[in-house]
């Protein structure tokens, strides 16, 4: 499969998830410095754990309540570890899904970008994570990113998942609407 370019990461529906200090005040500045260190932590603290599909876990906890104290900053900068490939593949794996699963209606549209984002990752189990996570959410606003990766996408089963998300999302369309 060849490379997604960070231009094809960014260019998901509603943009690229800013996390910049350029031209904050300082006080702004080492907020966010103090946030990213947290969550660096968070994610070096997980390395260490064996998550059990669907039981909470220390890093589960923490990501929630990360991302339920700071909304869409906490999302930006986890996705930096994770678009980067910066974290562990079964750290990211987790977060992703959890990102999806939890009810936090403020940061919902910056934890969907994430999640189309990382469907286009050079990391199997990142897309992975990644489909499972939007049917988690079933936004269909993610049908457009989900058609680009699954036509995109090598693996058959992991195509065949996306290909019935996209079911999925499509047949919510009309439930919206109404």
């Amino acid at each position: 499969m060849a490379e997604p370019s960070v231009e094809h990461l960014t260019a998901v529906e509603g943009g690229p998830l800013p996390l910049t200090t350029a031209g904050a005040p300082a006080a702004e500045r080492d907020g966010r410095a103090v946030l990213e260190r947290r969550i660096e932590g968070l994610f070096a603290a997980g390395r260490e754990e064996q998550f059990e599909e669907g039981m909470e876990s220390e890093f589960s906890r923490g990501l929630v309540a990360i991302v339920e104290q700071h909304g869409d900053e906490a999302v930006a900068g986890i996705a930096d570890l994770i678009l980067n490939e910066k974290v562990a593949a079964h750290v990211a794996s987790e977060a992703l899904v959890w990102l999806a699963t939890m009810d936090h209606p403020p940061s919902h549209d910056a934890r969907l970008r994430l999640l189309q984002q990382a469907l286009f990752s050079r990391t199997l189990r990142t897309r992975d994570s990644a489909t499972v996570g939007l049917s988690a959410m079933d936004d269909p606003r993610a049908i457009s990113d989900l058609k680009k990766a699954s036509s995109g996408e090598h693996y058959a089963y992991l195509r065949r998942d996306m290909e019935k998300v996209l079911g999925q999302l499509e047949s919510t369309l009309p439930c919206r609407d109404s």
